[in-house]
């Protein structure tokens, strides 16, 4: 009787506790329904401003402090998306009439996002991986999830990421050169989300001084996808650091 005494406020406590952190999660998901909700509208009145824009970027779930980007982006801007998946950067760019090129080594996703954006002449869609050097590939996805935002070429296998196929890796910092710096081009805005090949890419654009010629590069990072993965993102942010580049941020969603 006495034990039983004992552990009933202990048992009241956790049920407690336990309670008051699903309702915490109740609340935050509602709060983040209803910012969704709160954006339909000026999104539906005000498609070509500010309400449309803030729908486009609630599709990306990037932190806020990026919005700013966006909001200062115009139609002379060029900007790079490595990492397309179903074209919702893409869409954010288009709707400040920037110009795109945006890589996607799934070919299924490739060709849809060509046929979304046939209609402008900004939207250079090109069915490629990108890389420190140029070659091929295995992608590596789920085959019966096309729209996949985990395909990659890093070799990160799952019980769900069995598909592979050979793709075309281009070498970005060769492309950039080409096709835009020595075009006395500038790059406005680079997003790199390619599931772990960042941590090969991001130090050739680094050695061949791309970081010069943008003005924002973002990364998502996939530490995750490594056994020494800590390691890999340490190793990344101390050659950032140590070159003083100022306008890489690894912290993109």
């Amino acid at each position: 009787m006495n034990i039983v005494l004992i552990l009933l406020p202990l048992v009241a406590t956790a049920l407690t506790l336990y309670a008051t952190k699903k309702i915490r999660k109740i609340f935050k998901k509602e709060k983040e329904i209803l910012h969704l909700l709160g954006n339909v509208n000026p999104g539906l009145t005000d498609p070509n401003g500010f309400g449309g824009l803030d729908m486009k970027l609630d599709g990306l779930n990037i932190p806020s402090k990026y919005r700013k980007i966006f909001y200062e982006m115009t139609d002379g801007d060029i900007c790079i998306d490595c990492g397309a998946n179903k074209g919702k950067f893409i869409n954010a760019c288009r709707h400040n009439d920037a110009t795109v090129f945006a890589f996607e080594p799934n070919p299924v996703l490739a060709n849809a996002l060509a046929r979304f954006n046939r209609d402008s002449d900004k939207v250079h869609v090109i069915n490629a991986a990108v890389g420190a050097v140029s070659g091929t590939a295995d992608f590596i996805n789920d085959p019966d999830n096309f729209g996949d935002e985990g395909g990659n070429i890093v070799g990160a296998y799952s019980e769900r990421k069995t598909n592979k196929q050979s793709v075309e890796v281009i070498d970005l910092a060769d492309f950039l050169d080409k096709n835009i710096i020595k075009k006395d081009k500038k790059i406005y805005l680079l997003k790199i989300d390619i599931e772990g090949a960042e941590f090969d890419l991001i130090p050739g654009l680094v050695k061949n001084k791309i970081h010069e010629h943008a003005r924002y590069i973002v990364c998502e990072t996939h530490a995750r996808f490594f056994p020494d993965g800590t390691a890999k993102l340490e190793k990344l942010k101390d050659l950032i650091a140590k070159s003083g580049i100022t306008n890489i941020d690894l912290g993109w969603v």
